[in-house]
């Protein structure tokens, strides 16, 4: 993920490891996986 210009970076916690992909919590609340072929974001649970 690149920065915009005039937008805060996301930041985050990796808060597990699996297989070659990580899964991050960003401080905005939202979880997404990282891997090789880039950030697939997570459907929030109801």
């Amino acid at each position: 993920m690149t920065k915009k210009v005039g937008q805060r970076a996301p930041t985050g916690t990796i808060v597990e490891v699996q297989k070659g992909s990580y899964e991050i919590l960003w401080d905005d609340g939202h979880r997404s996986i990282a891997t090789s072929d880039g950030i697939i974001p997570l459907k929030k649970s109801k």
